[in-house]
C-alpha cells in the first residue's frame, strides 16, 4: 500500500510540473526544468514498477 501511495504521489508531481511548465512540445523549457521533469518521470516510473512488483508478489 505504501509503494502504491508513493507512486501515485510521484505521478501527481509529474502532472504538477507539466501543468506548471506547459507542454514540452509547445514551450521551451529551461535545462533545469527539463532535468527536474525527467527526474520526476524516472522516479514515478521506478516507484510504479516497484508497486506493481509488490502487488504481483503478494498475489502469488
Amino acid at each position: 500500500m505504501h509503494k502504491r501511495r508513493a507512486a501515485d504521489q510521484a505521478r501527481h508531481r509529474v502532472e504538477t510540473l507539466r501543468d506548471s511548465y506547459g507542454p514540452p512540445t509547445q514551450h521551451q523549457w529551461t535545462p533545469r526544468q527539463s532535468e527536474t521533469y525527467e527526474t520526476a518521470v524516472r522516479a514515478w516510473r521506478d516507484l510504479d514498477r516497484d508497486a506493481q512488483t509488490a502487488m504481483t508478489v503478494k498475489d502469488t
